[in-house]
């Protein structure tokens, strides 16, 4: 992660190729895809808090509004997903 300027947010960047992780869709929603595009600091699309878990712990990625970066069940995809996850 890169903080951006003296917000709490971050970008998630790959360490390769430079680009930052991000929304594909210039809109946020439930089910909407991200991917890794070029960076850009000033691009909301790329703007990611980091904030613990307080159930398991583990760090998650989550946009400034609330929802969170999910993976698919494959794990070969990335989407947002809503604050609240189904209970089983």
């Amino acid at each position: 992660t890169q903080k951006i300027g003296s917000t709490a947010s971050d970008l998630v960047i790959d360490k390769d190729s430079g680009d930052a992780l991000g929304l594909i869709e210039d809109k946020l929603e439930i089910g909407i895809e991200v991917n890794l595009t070029p960076s850009h600091e000033n691009d909301p699309t790329q703007k990611w808090d980091l904030v613990t878990d307080k159930k398991t712990g583990w760090m998650k990625l989550k946009k400034p509004n609330g929802f969170f970066l999910e993976s698919s069940d494959c794990g070969n995809n990335l989407f947002i997903q809503g604050m609240y996850q189904k209970m089983s």
